[in-house]
């Protein structure tokens, strides 16, 4: 029989019970994320499962998680390297009879500690990191709903460009949130794109090159090159990763050019609202794959890409993680015969949806940019032509990988949440794009 184990569960005084002044530290001292720590009640008692040995960590305020041992073990802070934060241990390597011989909360420091049997190792994790993992995943996470789309916040290229974290991670949070953001007073020259993408990230070079300018000209590589309507798109659905925030910085556009504004449609609310509206559509919009062909060799450096994929990505648990929508460059449906068919009635009913759906138009001016995220908004421009003694319409744009844009949100978000206290947030959680199955959580090491 299995020997018996030391099970304390330590309860606090009254007065520690109420919500204590924000802590993000770990117990090895590092940063926690912000949806881990901060204002967070500190944790009140453990208790094991004799059968399955799970560990059910209770809080003052009522709240509880319950974690697997091989869980608890594989995430143990003592075995990853001091300085680069790697793993030394892999989780293949860990006892196949993993039980808690200890468990009990070290109220002074709000840790749990655990000594495992057979080995005896000890481990301990900050009751504040383990309360950002929940028992269950969510089916839906917050996303976002088809409304009025609001102005577009506005940002100084000066302000920017003077360096205040404070302000960049407002920006940044901005962009996030709501998928786009407008910056102005930004000096028409071809470097200044740039400039504000590094701010953001590195620039991200593809078959455009690092910067592009989007200027109507004969026998244009791209319809964005002309003066024709740009219907609503992801750009380059084609690679595997496509950009993540894109930047369109306007040069010039004279005033007496009629048309050309930009548009913006938030993808991924039309997504969720037509798996209210038409669930079967979107059930195969999820299954069957597309085609995105990027074929041209007409230029000086021929280009031959494609990729398949379904119009929208899911995680697990059916929560859209990500949308890929770019008619103009469409190839042939490689499909089952009987998908065929239903194919083309779910993209029919996406295309109306997008049709339909709330939209933000927005004549650029000289000296403003527009900043947004590829692979949330849907953008367009409306038609135009040049009338005599006109110049030309010019803008130039950039884009920022995904990960990269990710990256400095969240070590933004993370600093800002610790000097701040601020707790959990909607956008915190929101999807960006990336397809992402945690669906926008990130998570820190314990």
């Amino acid at each position: 029989p299995r020997r018996s184990r030391r099970i304390t569960s330590c309860r606090l005084r009254e007065k520690d019970m109420s919500t204590i002044a924000p802590r993000g530290l770990s117990v090895t001292g590092r940063r926690l994320m912000p949806s881990v720590a901060n204002h967070y009640p500190r944790a009140r008692s453990v208790t094991v499962d004799q059968a399955s040995g799970n560990l059910r960590l209770m809080w003052c305020d009522g709240e509880a998680r319950t974690f697997n041992p091989l869980w608890l073990r594989d995430n143990c802070s003592a075995t990853r390297h001091k300085s680069s934060r790697q793993k030394l241990v892999s989780a293949a390597s860990l006892p196949a009879e993993l039980r808690p011989a200890v468990a009990e909360i070290k109220t002074e420091d709000d840790v749990l500690r655990v000594v495992w049997e057979p080995d005896l190792h000890e481990s301990a994790y900050s009751a504040a990191w383990l309360r950002s993992f929940s028992d269950d995943i969510p089916a839906e996470v917050p996303a976002p709903s088809l409304r009025v789309v609001p102005p577009l916040m506005r940002f100084s290229v000066g302000d920017l460009e003077a360096g205040d974290d404070t302000l960049r991670w407002s920006w940044l949070s901005e962009l996030h949130e709501h998928g786009a953001v407008l910056v102005h007073d930004a000096p028409c020259e071809k470097k200044t794109v740039m400039q504000v993408a590094q701010w953001i990230g590195p620039v991200q070079n593809q078959i455009y090159g690092e910067a592009w300018d989007v200027v109507s000209s004969e026998n244009a590589i791209n319809i964005a090159y002309t003066g024709e309507y740009l219907g609503p798109h992801m750009d380059l659905c084609y690679y595997e990763s496509p950009p993540g925030v894109q930047l369109l910085h306007c040069m010039e556009f004279p005033a007496e050019i009629t048309g050309g504004e930009s548009l913006l449609i938030d993808a991924f609310a039309v997504a969720n609202a037509l798996r209210k509206s038409d669930p079967q559509a979107f059930a195969d919009l999820s299954r069957i794959p597309a085609t995105f062909v990027k074929d041209h060799s007409d230029r000086a450096e021929p280009v031959l890409m494609s990729f398949r994929r379904p119009h929208f990505s899911l995680n697990a648990q059916g929560a859209v993680v990500g949308v890929f929508w770019s008619p103009p460059f469409e190839g042939p449906l490689h499909a089952p015969l009987e998908d065929v068919p239903r194919y083309y009635r779910a993209y029919k009913a996406l295309h109306q949806a997008i049709e339909e759906a709330p939209r933000l138009h927005h004549r650029l001016l000289p000296g403003e940019m527009l900043v947004f995220n590829n692979r949330r908004m849907l953008h367009g421009r409306a038609a135009f032509s040049l009338p005599g003694g006109a110049s030309k319409r010019w803008l130039r744009g950039c884009y920022v990988n995904i990960d990269d844009f990710a990256n400095q949100y969240n070590v933004l978000r993370r600093r800002h949440a610790a000097l701040h206290g601020d707790g959990p947030s909607a956008a915190a959680s929101r999807p960006i794009g990336n397809q992402d199955w945690s669906c926008g959580r990130t998570f820190g090491l314990p």
